[in-house]
């Protein structure tokens, strides 16, 4: 493969050895890539048809071909070309092998500890959080932080998700530029910050570049407006529905801390409605939101902070167990959470923390105090709490109070 240096783009990427092209192969069917993205597509493209596969299905994983062969990797740069229009591939004197085994083993560990795992949807979720750890290993001799490549196709005929390993890219500075207008990139913040925890720092930014085929964006049931990519929306890159609701509410002052989400918000004419139906808790891990309804209205909104990538907050529909509002101490970090509200049976609570934008608790989900205590004074014991990847909050109701009826 001749050599040639790219004016517009030159990427290094750890490519499995069995998807790259022959020597002989011939690259100019390649459309001419005036952009790091529009880069990347054209080698995911260049590479699909060889490209270790991974199927997801009913809680298992599945792949085509010999393990180890499916694990080496080769650096190349890959570049386009300045005249022509081709896709240009050079081979660099260095290559990895990314753990299939390891991540087979993570898939495995998870899938037995998460019995809520029981969608399409957390099986890639958990799939490619095993990717990007091993992903992370494979290129820690190499500089650049470390971009797992993914084709993700849905099937909804039988509820499986076809993977394609496309490899590793090792991005500098132009993945800033990528992940603040592809919507099919996640940026993965690993920065913990508790309040009395000693969480580790960890300063190593990664990304997760996805690129979607049947999946594509999808449409919110909701209102049929707001859409975000769908793998994106497991890992928080969907729109939030408290941009639409913001002014129409009563702001809750926070002093105990400085927000840099959007504050909490209170809804009078929801919440004080006597007949308005009853109480629900939805915690949106996308936007880390949660939301106070009743009767499906939004009556309290707040920003939260939930698990910090390699830990869990726990997906599915539970109650308020237990209720403790000062005094409950975590035994094993040792320090006060104020407002403590037991999600079901499991360790997990709502309760008072810092919240530094991002997820970043070992589990638990944070909110600011004064948001603890409101939702603890309101949400009586029982009060039924869902926990969802992505959740679109219903139009605000009509000035006045007149609640809008939900089907």
């Amino acid at each position: 493969m001749n050599t040639v240096q790219a004016p517009l783009a030159s990427l290094s990427i750890l490519a499995p050895c069995r998807s790259l092209p022959a020597e002989g192969d011939e690259l100019q069917n390649a459309t001419h890539a005036a952009s790091f993205s529009a880069l990347l597509r054209a080698y995911q493209h260049l590479v699909a048809a060889r490209a270790p596969v991974f199927i997801l299905k009913n809680g298992d994983v599945a792949w085509e071909g010999d393990i180890e062969e499916l694990s080496a990797l080769q650096l190349v740069a890959v570049s386009s070309a300045s005249e022509g229009g081709g896709l240009e591939i050079e081979s660099r004197y260095a290559m990895s092998r990314i753990d299939w085994a390891g991540v087979m083993s993570q898939v495995a560990k998870a899938v037995s500890h998460e019995h809520f795992i029981s969608t399409p949807e957390e099986m890639l979720r958990v799939f490619a959080s095993a990717v990007r750890a091993e992903a992370a290993r494979a290129s820690a001799a190499f500089r650049g932080n470390a971009v797992p490549l993914l084709g993700v196709e849905r099937h909804a005929q039988d509820g499986s998700i076809t993977v394609r390993f496309a490899g590793i890219w090792l991005a500098g500075d132009e993945a800033a530029e990528v992940a603040a207008r592809d919507g099919g990139c996640v940026l993965l913040d690993h920065e913990a910050e508790g309040r009395g925890l000693k969480e580790a720092m960890v300063a190593a930014v990664m990304l997760a570049m996805v690129f979607e085929g049947t999946a594509g964006a999808v449409e919110s049931p909701s209102n049929g407006k707001a859409k975000t990519s769908w793998f994106a929306s497991l890992f928080g890159g969907g729109s939030s529905g408290s941009s639409e609701r913001q002014g129409k509410g009563d702001v809750l002052k926070v002093t105990s801390q400085r927000l840099v989400q959007a504050p909490p918000r209170i809804y009078r004419s929801v919440l004080d409605n006597p007949s308005g139906g009853a109480l629900k808790v939805v915690i949106d891990i996308g936007d880390q939101r949660a939301y106070l309804l009743r009767g499906g209205q939004v009556a309290f909104e707040t920003p939260i902070s939930t698990a910090q990538a390699g830990r869990w907050t726990p997906r599915g529909t539970y109650s308020i167990t237990e209720k403790v509002r000062s005094g409950k101490m975590s035994t094993i970090y040792n320090c006060a959470l104020p407002g403590w509200m037991r999600v079901g049976g499991t360790a997990v609570g709502m309760h008072e923390g810092q919240l530094p934008g991002y997820p970043a608790s070992h589990g638990c989900i944070r909110m600011p105090i004064e948001s603890a205590l409101f939702i603890f004074d309101h949400a009586p014991q029982g009060t039924t709490v869902q926990i969802v990847d992505q959740w679109a909050p219903p139009a605000a109701a009509p000035a006045g109070g007149a609640l809008v009826a939900q089907n």
